[in-house]
């Protein structure tokens, strides 16, 4: 993913056009919210939140796995997707390394929901993984 660049409307990558393609054929039919966590040193942490605080990963009676107490955000624009996107950015732990300057710290999860205007159909989720990288390979 390289979730680690300001996304805008001119972006490249599959995160902006992921996002660009979803607003395109499913704005006017689906709710679309946004989480975004982080997985630093096996601690959950959310991204679109000010506050620094371990979220805990739970199992609910249906046998899902969820994170508790994550910010989920409804958007109705792809700009608007974008600048969640962008606030999470600032959030990622990030440090200097030999091989790469803004070397990601930890895993980054963006999910997308999308739920049906009408009906009793189910949300649908598309999960964008940047996995941290590890600069010691030889």
């Amino acid at each position: 993913m390289g979730l680690l660049e300001q996304l805008t409307s001119s972006s490249d990558g599959i995160v902006p056009e992921g996002l660009r393609q979803l607003f395109k054929r499913c704005s006017s039919d689906y709710n679309i919210s946004i989480s975004f966590c982080e997985i630093y040193m096996e601690e959950v942490y959310d991204l679109l939140c000010v506050d620094d605080r371990k979220l805990t990963i739970r199992e609910n009676a249906q046998k899902e796995t969820f994170v508790e107490n994550l910010l989920k955000i409804r958007v109705g624009s792809c700009e608007e997707a974008y600048k969640l996107v962008n606030i999470g950015l600032e959030h990622r732990r990030v440090a200097e390394q030999k091989l790469n300057r803004n070397s990601s710290r930890g895993h980054a999860l963006l999910t997308v929901y999308l739920k049906p205007n009408s009906g009793p159909a189910p949300t649908a989720k598309l999960c964008f993984v940047d996995l941290a990288g590890s600069e010691r390979l030889k």
